[in-house]
């Protein structure tokens, strides 16, 4: 699953479990939200979870997809079926906005106006990137936000960096009465019934580096495709490439590349929509593992790397000098030259000994369990 997806999937596992919480899913047909009991929630939670892998994951309930689904927390409990009338007491918590729809934010707009909304940003990219994504998305993202986030009372952010940069494309926008924009930290596990033993065997059989994530222009696998390049014009030996993710927007150029370079054909294999049984198993056996992206909300495969104890080759600046601490080592996201400059470092096994007991030693873990709980205190308590 994507990192949104993981966010999404996670705090809506763990808010069905707390008796002060309601669900309601938006009815994009009739332009209406719609109550969902509890056992909804769950059934929906067990079918993305199991169908992770398939294209229509996202589609296989009347409900639609989990980023349909938001929280309310009523002052007073409301029985399964009653009316969806909220007062100035309750709070409804939007997960993932549908930014998309339109009739979404004209209703969460008229909502405002009788009850409280909070609202989660993940990152502002569209707007502060334009480059990085389809030419519709940005616009309909900006129209989507500008609707929504300044009626907000409260947004919660998954980084101090998409914080402030959630700030500062409010007050472009000339809002002057921000809502409270406090952010919380992600959850660095993967939770798994059973490891994929037999994807980890298959590669064990030679070293290899992980990128984990989707395939898009944005995470700039190109970068380490220039580094491969580079290394094999200078007679250097990297180890194999395994770039595990789903394929996302403005990547055919990457794959083109991959399957039809000669070179690259022998030194790069590319797992599709890996399940987390496999990418476990990948985070498990690699030797390191590179995080290149132009920017980010967050860095969720940083993270992950870094809780598996691996040396973390990660891209600089946005929220992945956040997301790395000192436990990473960075490079310019522009310069093959530095990637291929730690490559090369971390071909020694005693280099790359030596940074992994570091990274043991000095890294806290941080669970999702952790991470929600938290989430889930501050709201309350505010």
């Amino acid at each position: 699953m994507s990192g949104i997806e993981r966010v999404e999937f996670n705090i809506l596992q763990y808010f069905s479990t707390k008796e002060n919480i309601g669900f309601i899913s938006w009815d994009s047909a009739a332009g209406v939200f719609r109550q969902l009991d509890r056992e909804s929630v769950s059934n929906l939670l067990s079918d993305f979870r199991s169908r992770q892998n398939s294209v229509d994951n996202l589609t296989t309930r009347p409900e639609g997809r989990i980023g349909k689904i938001s929280a309310y927390f009523p002052k007073k409990k409301k029985s399964a079926g009653s009316s969806l009338d909220f007062s100035l007491e309750d709070r409804v918590f939007i997960i993932s906005g549908l930014w998309d729809d339109v009739d979404y934010a004209y209703e969460l707009q008229r909502m405002a106006e009788h009850t409280n909304i909070d609202h989660i940003v993940y990152d502002m990219i569209p707007v502060l990137f334009p480059g990085y994504v389809l030419d519709f998305v940005s616009q309909v993202f900006e129209d989507y936000m500008k609707k929504v986030l300044p009626i907000s009372e409260r947004i919660f952010t998954i980084s101090k960096n998409t914080s402030c940069d959630t700030e500062a494309v409010l007050r472009s926008w000339g809002v002057e009465e921000l809502p409270e924009i406090l952010d919380f930290r992600l959850g660095d596990d993967i939770i798994i019934r059973t490891p994929d033993q037999d994807i980890g065997s298959r590669l064990l059989s030679e070293d290899f580096a992980l990128v984990a994530g989707t395939v898009e222009i944005r995470k700039n696998h190109m970068l380490i495709i220039y580094s491969y390049l580079l290394a094999r014009d200078r007679g250097i030996d990297l180890p194999l490439l395994v770039i595990a993710g789903k394929r996302g927007w403005l990547s055919d150029s990457l794959m083109y590349l991959i399957e039809h370079d000669m070179y690259l054909q022998d030194k790069v294999r590319f797992i599709e929509s890996p399940p987390d049984e496999t990418l476990a198993s990948l985070y498990s056996n690699a030797r390191y593992v590179i995080c290149p992206s132009f920017y980010e909300g967050w860095g969720l495969p940083v993270r992950e790397a870094l809780t598996y104890g691996k040396v973390t080759l990660s891209a600089s600046g946005s929220s992945l000098d956040e997301a790395g601490g000192k436990e990473a080592d960075y490079f310019s996201p522009y310069s093959s030259e530095e990637l291929l400059d730690l490559m090369v470092k971390y071909r020694n096994d005693k280099e790359l000994q030596k940074r992994e007991k570091y990274i043991r030693s000095s890294y806290t873990p941080y669970s999702w369990q952790e991470s929600i709980s938290s989430l889930y205190q501050s709201y309350i308590s505010s």
